[in-house]
This record gives structure tokens, C-alpha cells and sequence, in this order.
């Protein structure tokens, strides 16, 4: 038997937000990632920084998410390349640039 070659986003953390009651909603990380690399526990730590933002603090989240779905009302569905060029790297962040070394081990 083969095995599945991982893609990138099976090897990428998750935060699922889903509807729970009447005007609520879920927020949950996914449990199976493994944080072996320093990069990967950075990308933990945001996405459990982010989740926790969210909880605490949803309406910039729902504001941004309503100025960003006018946007990408806007455009041709087809045209994916319009939102995100195959060379764009505008969705790369270098969290480096923000830590505050002496916090480090």
C-alpha cells in the first residue's frame, strides 16, 4: 500500500468556525497537528491566539469579513486568479519581523 502524500493544507492547522444557536457561533482548532517544527508551533500558536481573539472580540472579525466579501462580490467566480495570482504572495506573513526576542527560550 502507498501512502497519500500529505498537501499543504493537511499539513496546515485549522480554526473551524460553524453555526451553533440562533446568532452563535462555534470557534475549534484542529486536534490531530503536530507542531514538529518551529514553524509549525508558530502557526499553532497564532491560530490558537486568533481563536481565542475571535471569542473574545468577534466584531472585527465580522466587520473585515464583511468589507472582504464585497469585494470578492465583485469579481468574475471563475477568474480565481483575480483574488489570488499564482505568484501572489500577499497572503505570506513573515511572523519573524514581530517577535519580541527576548521573550524567546
Amino acid at each position: 500500500m502507498t501512502k497519500k502524500k500529505k498537501t499543504n493544507s493537511e499539513e496546515g492547522i485549522v480554526i473551524l468556525i460553524k453555526p451553533h444557536t440562533k446568532g452563535k457561533f462555534a470557534v475549534g482548532i484542529t486536534t490531530n497537528y503536530i507542531a514538529d517544527t518551529p514553524e509549525k508551533e508558530m502557526c499553532k500558536l497564532v491560530a490558537l491566539g486568533a481563536a481565542q481573539l475571535m471569542l473574545e472580540d468577534p466584531d472585527p472579525f465580522y466587520e473585515r469579513g464583511i468589507e472582504i466579501s464585497a469585494q470578492t462580490d465583485n469579481m468574475d467566480a471563475i477568474k480565481s486568479e483575480e483574488f489570488v495570482s499564482k505568484d501572489d504572495e500577499s497572503n505570506i506573513l513573515d511572523l519573524t519581523k514581530y517577535l519580541d526576542k527576548s521573550k524567546l527560550n
